[in-house]
């Protein structure tokens, strides 16, 4: 998917077709009935692992390779920019959006900027509100 058909789409219409196209975007009801499957299988550490993880972080969509069982945690996929570069140990960033490193990047530095910049003026006021 390049950067121009992801935003081209809404969350949810993104989510979907990585879910179709790729093993490494998952769903709630995925995850649930694949911890359902674990406890019907005695495997209860990975139901638990799973469960606590989507009770946790409750989203729509989640990034998690079953592969890994227990050594990744399902993440949960809230906006576009998650699509770029969840934060579990699977490489969805570069098997499926390699362009939008670049571009999230410019968007994740400007949205640091502002912030930072905003916690100084709100530290500025609280400094004289205090004194």
């Amino acid at each position: 998917m390049t950067v121009k058909e992801l935003y081209s789409m809404t969350f949810n219409e993104a989510c979907e077709k990585l879910y179709q196209e790729s093993d490494l975007v998952t769903t709630y009801e995925s995850l649930k009935e694949y911890a359902i499957k674990n406890i019907n299988e005695e495997r209860l550490f990975l139901a638990i692992h799973i469960l606590e993880a989507i009770q946790q972080f409750p989203a729509d969509y989640y990034d998690y390779d079953y592969c890994m069982g227990t050594l990744e945690n399902p993440t949960p996929l809230v906006l576009l920019k998650d699509l770029n570069k969840p934060s579990g140990s699977s490489s969805l960033s570069s098997v499926e959006l390699p362009i939008l490193h670049s571009s999230i990047g410019s968007i994740d530095i400007a949205l640091n900027e502002a912030y930072v910049s905003s916690s100084r003026k709100l530290s500025n006021i609280s400094e004289c509100i205090s004194t």
